[in-house]
């Protein structure tokens, strides 16, 4: 069986091949798209570069649209259809319930036959009216007698027509067919009442507020490279299988993208990278561009501008195996950190570490088991006391500060020996300099905080600290403080309140938790003993 034109046979396997027309190639950024279909057997070829087909015209046919601004067809006919039924079902309601007395057939015959004339001739000034009500309702983005609006017209008076001829004949004394309500057909239940696109949908999710900036910032990117792929479709034109093209797609991006490469087009990258021995995209990473998604379609359900997310349940698997993804650290490791490393041993404040950040922040991640990000937005006042015990409040209060899930909002009493090492005196010191921030100079260009920190304290792990072990980074330290907590005999519902987890129990909906003292007690009970972290000099 001969392979269709688009297949063609390299050295390396097949390749799907097609030119874009000239009037597109501007908007697409580039004269023809090229991707490999990772075989060499010709009937795996042809049918992947079938699928490659369909999702690379669908983009070309959108990009058409988009460039032309054209309301296609077959959505004006259903905007049409629509209004006409709700027409005929409230002359329905009226005849019923007897609220209107209906018209008489021949009363009507003058308005349907300079109808039938205006649809002939396409007069459509006469009806402008009606036609802009139908665009503002929809909300659709259409100038006064553009083609666009002039399709859409079109549809509306040939609706109008047909309901006058359905109103005619219901109003005929002679007609023997009944009266019917007419119920929704498939398609009427799956479009929404207002047409709107999925950029003006993340702009709208976004309005709402309340979400944090650096994920607002992904999201975007992520739906933009929809975008790229797919166009800028009405939301409940957006298909399941569009959705999996996505996903498809985003499993062949590299790991790690240079930044010359970042405004690149999803597609244009796809095709850069092709046969290059680089390292893909994690299942996390292509999960969360699908979440991104997912999350605005179900907004748009809420808000009705959607019947159905058709992103929910599409997901990349996780390999399954039995490798943990972060281990705790053991008592060798933090010997390597908090004995053997220049920040302890020789008191150096690396600028990378934010100053004495570098110091306190892995002190206080393990006798608390905080986050990261956690720590580096507490301000000074965060630290309280209470009955005469210093503790972390932990709270998402003031600008910038974001907290993981709302259960994450806790209190977490200070150990002794973390007030032995001098922290107040920390505290005291960063206070007078007349800062609000505890750790003032871990700060990044990013909307993350700790973004720069990060990549920092990780890397100082490996080489100053000589743990190579991948899955040991400075999350670990939380997995090492709920070790912690075990080997002390603290009930799992203490240590889960010191951590910010939740069980999902009923009774944790009842009361205010534990009180200061039962958290403090839980705290103390932590010992390092066969650790020695040298006192901070506070300057």
């Amino acid at each position: 069986m001969p392979l269709p034109n688009y297949v063609q046979r390299r050295p390396g396997g097949y390749y799907y091949r097609q030119r874009v027309p000239k009037l597109q190639q501007e908007g697409i950024g580039r004269r023809e798209i090229v991707v490999s279909l990772h075989t060499s057997c010709p009937k795996a070829a042809s049918f992947r570069a079938a699928q490659i087909y369909v999702a690379v015209n669908n983009a070309l046919n959108t990009s058409e649209t988009m460039s032309q601004n054209q309301l296609s067809h077959q959505f004006a006919a259903q905007i049409a259809e629509r209004w006409k039924r709700r027409a005929l079902n409230a002359d329905f309601d009226q005849r019923v319930s007897g609220q209107a007395n209906p018209p008489h057939a021949g009363d009507i015959s003058g308005d349907l036959h300079s109808a039938q004339r205006d649809l002939r001739q396409v007069r459509l000034d006469r009806y402008a009216e009606m036609i802009d009500s139908v665009v503002g309702e929809h909300r659709l983005d259409l100038e006064p007698d553009s083609e666009d609006w002039r399709r859409l017209g079109y549809y509306l008076l040939k609706a109008n027509t047909e309901l006058l001829q359905e109103i005619q004949k219901r109003s005929d004394p002679s007609s023997l067919e009944p009266m019917a309500y007419i119920p929704p057909d498939e398609a009427e239940e799956e479009s929404p009442e207002v047409w709107i696109r999925l950029s003006e949908a993340v702009e709208r999710w976004e309005e709402e507020g309340g979400r944090r900036p650096l994920t607002v910032k992904e999201w975007r990117y992520r739906i933009n490279r929809f975008v790229e792929l797919k166009g800028d479709l009405y939301v409940h034109e957006i298909t399941a299988d569009d959705v999996r093209d996505f996903k498809d797609a985003y499993k062949q991006l590299p790991a790690k993208l240079p930044r010359k490469d970042r405004q690149r087009t999803l597609l244009q990258i796809i095709e850069r990278y092709e046969g290059f021995d680089v390292d893909r995209l994690k299942p996390n990473s292509i999960n969360n561009a699908l979440t991104a998604l997912s999350s605005v379609l179900t907004w748009c359900v809420e808000n009705r501008f959607l019947k159905k997310n058709v992103a929910l349940g599409i997901r990349v698997p996780r390999p399954k195996h039995g490798v943990q993804r972060r281990l705790p650290f053991n008592a060798e490791d933090l010997k390597a950190i908090f004995e053997r490393s220049p920040i302890y041993r020789i008191g150096q404040r690396p600028q990378g570490g934010g100053g004495h950040a570098a110091y306190w922040i892995p002190v206080l991640a393990l006798y608390t088991g905080a986050r990261l990000e956690e720590l580096a937005q507490l301000t000074v006042d965060d630290i309280r006391q209470e009955a005469g015990r210093f503790y972390l409040d932990i709270n998402d209060q003031g600008e910038n500060k974001y907290l993981k899930t709302p259960g994450s909002k806790r209190r977490i009493p200070m150990h002794r020996e973390v007030l032995d090492l001098g922290f107040m005196e920390y505290v005291s010191s960063t206070q007078q300099q007349g800062h609000e921030d505890l750790f003032p100079y871990v700060q990044s260009a990013t909307g993350k905080r700790t973004a720069a920190f990060s990549k920092w304290v990780n890397s100082y792990l490996r080489k100053q600290c000589g743990i190579s072990d991948p899955r040991k980074v400075f999350h670990s330290f939380r997995h090492t403080f709920k070790d912690a907590c075990r080997e002390a005999g603290i009930p799992q519902d203490v240590h889960n309140a010191l951590t910010g987890h939740t069980t999902g129990g009923v009774d944790e909906g009842y009361g205010l938790g534990f009180s200061i003292r039962v958290l403090d007690e839980a705290v103390q009970s932590i010992r390092w003993d066969a650790l020695t972290i040298g006192r901070e000099g506070v300057q």
